[in-house]
């Protein structure tokens, strides 16, 4: 059943509510483990009944730390392990009244290396230490990868770093081992582990024939049979990260970077049966720079977190919410703010659902990097945390009002969630007319912008999911050469200007899944020198309530031709019959002239020059729906966009400070009144 609002009821009148502005941040943050004395690394945290039991490494000790339902520590840190190394090698998991840690002690060169440790999630009392395998015989290094629970026992994943094999271990919710260690699979990069309803999946990568990473996973019961290990990659990965497993009852989802082709580091999924057999095709969940993945089922929702842009500075933590088939129901948003003077880094592990609400873990701090551009450190380092709603949380309208005729007020709302605004005047027919989401804030201040009286006695309502379809927009851009600057103020052009090229272009609003560049393609009437072309990557955009695609550049002094158009988008053919769009008579020369302070252009000003005789001409034709100035330099690009001016204006004042010795391109552009762009270029020489 769909999430929604409780009705509202303007007497006064009211349209959509389309405006919206943040007025409030993302749920609170609060610390787990933050003595600045040494560094901290998050390692996971689980649900305990009524408070949650956060692990983490604290230099060289393990450590385990109560939180409250309210977000406060009670008591201090334990310690329950010591020496993991640098990526730590432990892991954490839960089970009904216990959980277990386990970890590699990297002081040990020879004998057991890897080690267990009961905790009670009850009391908080802490067992003793016990060894994950029976005899040390044979075996080199063990370095523990993954740990998960059946809600009574639970099930270690460790890798001998003397030689291939990657190896499972059964321990009982008693501590005592339950069985031989089980060979799992071999010559592995990473590994995941998650239990369903009655089985582990593990997944792992390792490297194919051709030198590509591929991810792989096979079932593991509880008592260690195996299932056949099966590919459910389909692109080959260049590298490999750490990955993760969800499960929502039904199947499990397994989440994986692949960088391939203009990807890199994307985040890349597939949903796998109970049995182990993949289910549907591969997803690309994100083509933004994502690693570290974390994810937790909400009952409805799978809510997936990610590090941004590791390892630059600019780094961050990206959430977003999936449903069962792999579809985003909203917007990427930002889970967690920085704290103690620092940005989340990675929360490996630690995202858990407790029934109500989510809880998140995350390393604060910066990675160390070599000129390699490998991870060799870690900087800084503190854990903090914060509560998230789950994604079917009723959206609440509040302080509505009516203030200067204008309807206003606040919408609480779920991060990362799309509700569609409906309309009603008889309430048993509601009509859908816009959308609302928040990529951060938890609260927007909305605003209709249309007077109430104009539309009277109107009742609305939010209705989670985007019940809109996609709006599409077909337009041209067309370019021409206007001329170049020389030692003056004033380009040098030689009459006449002609267009000496254009591309199509698609604007899309309104879906929730926008395509890769590659996949939209262009096919034009005859002349239009396009078939089936697929859309530019660097000339197009993608955002996140929006977006645009332009095909290739086709040289002609003709302009392009009218006449029916297809795009195939998502794999349907999208049609515009579009009209001649009159290139020849639509070509103006907007002449700039450059006014410059202390070598800072100031302002530009221009007018408006007939594109054949070069005559001056009194006023801006009226064909002309809008006007800007646009600003390159070499290499960086675009530096400065001006917004839309009215026609008839005749200069604009920069409102940033441009040198104009970086300057290697200014353009005059202009939309005409059949909706179609003009570029007018004048170089800098």
């Amino acid at each position: 059943m769909a999430e929604v609002t409780d009705l509202v009821r303007v007497l006064l009148a009211t349209s959509i509510i389309t405006a919206g502005v943040s007025t409030a941040p993302n749920a609170a943050v609060f610390p787990v483990a933050t003595n600045p004395a040494v560094a901290e690394i998050g390692g996971g945290v689980i649900f305990t009944g009524t408070s949650y039991l956060a692990g983490f490494v604290s230099g060289t000790n393990i450590m385990a730390q109560k939180i409250s339902a309210s977000g406060d520590r009670e008591g201090a840190p334990v310690v329950v392990g010591s020496n993991p190394g640098f990526p730590p090698a432990a892991g954490f998991a839960g089970a009904t009244t216990n959980a277990l840690v386990a970890w590699s002690d990297e002081s040990i060169i020879s004998g057991v290396s890897a080690f267990g440790r009961i905790v009670s999630t009850q009391d908080g009392s802490i067992g003793p230490a016990f060894p994950l395998l029976t005899s040390p015989a044979g075996q080199g290094f063990q370095k523990v990868k993954a740990v998960a629970s059946d809600g009574t026992n639970f099930f270690v994943v460790w890798k001998d770093t003397s030689s291939d094999p990657w190896y499972g271990q059964p321990v009982g919710g008693n501590g005592k081992l339950t069985g031989p260690k089980i060979t799992l699979f071999s010559q592995a990069d990473e590994t995941a582990l998650k239990f369903g309803n009655t089985n582990y999946l593990v997944a792992w990568q390792a490297k194919d024939g051709g030198g590509n990473t591929h991810t792989y996973c096979r079932t593991v019961s509880p008592t260690g049979v195996l299932g056949n290990p099966t590919q459910i990659s389909v692109t080959g990965s260049s590298d490999h990260n750490p990955l993760a497993i969800g499960f929502d009852g039904t199947n499990y989802l397994v989440v994986w970077n692949c960088t391939s082709g203009e990807n890199e580091m994307a985040l890349y999924g597939r949903f796998v049966s109970q049995a182990g057999v993949p289910v549907g095709g591969e997803l690309v969940l994100s083509v933004e720079r994502a690693v570290f993945p974390t994810m937790a089922f909400d009952g409805a929702n799978y809510l997936i977190v990610w590090s941004h842009q590791l390892p630059f500075p600019e780094h961050s933590l990206r959430a977003r919410f999936f449903d069962t088939q792999g579809n985003p129901i909203g917007p990427v948003f930002s889970p967690c703010t920085p704290a103690g003077g620092s940005a989340p880094l990675f929360a490996l592990n630690g995202l858990a659902y407790d029934g109500t609400r989510f809880i998140l873990t995350a390393t604060h701090g910066d990675f160390i990097v070599d000129g390699e551009g490998d991870i060799t450190g870690f900087a800084g380092g503190d854990v903090y945390g914060t509560f998230l709603p789950k994604s079917t949380t009723p959206p609440v309208f509040t302080n509505v009002t009516v203030k200067n005729g204008l309807l206003q007020g606040k919408f609480a709302l779920v991060p990362g969630v799309t509700y569609t605004i409906e309309l009603s005047t008889n309430l048993p027919v509601w009509t859908s007319a816009g959308l609302l989401s928040s990529d951060g804030t938890n609260v927007l201040t909305i605003v209709d912008e249309q007077p109430c009286a104009e539309n009277p006695q109107l009742f609305y309502r939010a209705v989670m999911g985007n019940r809109i379809p996609p709006q599409f927009n077909f337009s041209f851009i067309h370019f021409a050469n206007g001329g170049q600057f020389a030692t003056g103020y004033s380009p040098t052009v030689h009459f006449p200007v002609e267009v000496n090229s254009y591309c199509a272009m698609l604007d899309v609003a309104n879906d929730l899944v926008f395509p890769d560049p590659n996949s939209v393609l262009f096919t034009g009437p005859a002349g239009s020198s396009l078939v089936n072309a697929a859309a530019v990557p660097a000339n197009s955009r993608v955002s996140t309530h929006w977006a645009q695609y332009q095909s290739p550049t086709v040289p002609t002094t003709s302009g392009a031709p009218g006449g029916i158009w297809t795009v195939n988008y998502k794999g349907k053919e999208i049609t515009f019959d579009e009209p001649d769009p009159q290139t020849r008579s639509h070509t103006v020369v907007p002449f700039p002239t450059v006014t410059v302070t202390n070598g800072l252009i100031e302002s530009v000003s221009w007018v408006y020059k007939d594109a054949s005789s070069g005559a001056t001409l009194p006023h801006a034709p009226s064909w002309i729906a809008n006007v800007r100035v646009q600003v390159d330099s070499s290499p960086a690009g675009r530096i400065y966009n001006s917004p839309e001016l009215d026609p008839n204006s005749t200069s604009h004042v920069l409102t940033e400070s441009i040198n104009r010795s970086d300057v290697s391109n200014i353009y005059m552009t202009y939309d005409d009144s059949l909706g179609n762009h003009y570029v007018i270029a004048f170089s800098k020489h």
